[in-house]
């Protein structure tokens, strides 16, 4: 019995000696299952509130005019046609992937073409609403159908008549503006397409600006058809998204489903990247004579800015700069990545395509 007591003192005391020099740990934290973050929740909600309007509801988008849903499938085909060549095809290769004139190709370009033209299903407003400046009206739809017309033109310019004199796709843009001049004729309210900002208007300075660099963006589009490239049927695309994304957003827009500032979000965005792809592939020096020419139209009286004499100058002032001049300037080297890499520093390399 004393044997037995003694050994459970001895075997109480150690244990308790133990315990209390053992070192003080922090306990143990239990895994929790991850759930999204409230917050992160909230911010898109936010944003969503921000960017959609009070009201939205994509059923809107079915009508009575479309029944057979023409227009939405090939407006949904140009949406994917877009995400495809500018998420995809644009990142990997430099370029929109129209080298060939493959079936593809064709596809893309009557899908997107018959969306313009399909659009004479909807009724809209004869003449345009200077207090709704975002509701499609008559004189913008046919312009939107001859502006998608002159980009499938370009493309079968390029495609077909790759060895065609050098003033043929310009004559055939200019035969494209002719059209939307008579529409104007017929339709226009008096405000073209660079004089958009009319004293009739309302507008703060800060959407005057914004309106020009729009305007610009119309010169840079010009440019990009009428300037020798071998790139010229991706060039031809590039001038849709600008056309038809404005579109989509103003239907939006009328149908009560985003909000204005959207509009001017989304279709700022497709502007800034068509007009990247624009200056890469014609060349800075010509882009440099796009502002001299589209600095003139602003600035000068109506009747000495004819468009049709100041793009002829346009094009025929880098020869007579080359040939009275002796002036050795490449105006037709499109701007390589090499060269953005090194304006850049690198900075937004990995945000620019690479070329194989």
């Amino acid at each position: 019995t004393i044997i037995w007591s003694q050994s459970s003192f001895i075997l109480t005391y150690s244990l308790n000696w133990r315990s209390a020099n053992k070192p003080i740990t922090q306990p143990e934290k239990r895994t929790k299952t991850s759930f999204p973050n409230s917050k992160t929740i909230f911010d898109m909600s936010k944003l969503l509130s921000i960017l959609l309007h009070p009201d939205a509801n994509f059923r809107k988008l079915a009508t009575r005019e479309d029944p057979l849903h023409i227009h939405k499938t090939l407006g949904i085909l140009s949406v994917c046609s877009f995400i495809y060549r500018y998420g995809v095809v644009y990142p990997r290769t430099g370029t929109l992937g129209f080298g060939d004139g493959g079936l593809d190709d064709w596809a893309t370009m009557i899908v997107h073409t018959m969306l313009a033209f399909s659009s004479i299903l909807f009724r809209v407003p004869l003449k345009r609403i200077d207090t709704k400046p975002m509701v499609i009206y008559e004189e913008y739809r046919q312009h939107a159908m001859v502006f998608t017309f002159r980009c499938f033109s370009v493309f079968t310019a390029a495609t077909l008549f790759p060895d065609a004199p050098i003033w043929f796709v310009p004559v055939l843009v200019a035969l494209h503006h002719l059209t939307a001049d008579w529409i104007t004729s017929r339709h226009g309210s008096g405000n073209t397409a660079v004089r958009a900002i009319s004293d009739k208007l309302k507008t703060s300075s800060f959407y005057q600006r914004v309106g020009m660099l729009y305007s610009f963006y119309q010169f840079l589009a010009i440019a990009g058809h009428i300037c020798p490239s071998e790139n010229l049927a991706d060039l031809g695309y590039n001038a849709i998204i600008a056309i038809q994304s404005s579109a989509f957003m103003m239907t939006l827009y009328r149908k009560r489903i985003v909000r204005g500032r959207t509009h001017m979000l989304v279709y700022t965005s497709c502007l800034i990247l068509s007009a990247y792809h624009i200056c890469r592939l014609i060349g800075m020096k010509r882009v440099l004579l796009v502002m001299a020419t589209f600095a003139l139209r602003v600035n000068l009286p109506r009747s000495w800015s004819n468009k049709y004499v100041l793009w002829t100058l346009f094009l025929v002032t880098p020869y007579i700069i080359l040939k009275t001049m002796n002036i050795d300037i490449d105006f037709t080297t499109p701007l390589s990545m090499e060269s953005v890499h090194a304006l850049t520093g690198n900075y937004f390399a990995p945000y620019l395509p690479t070329v194989a």
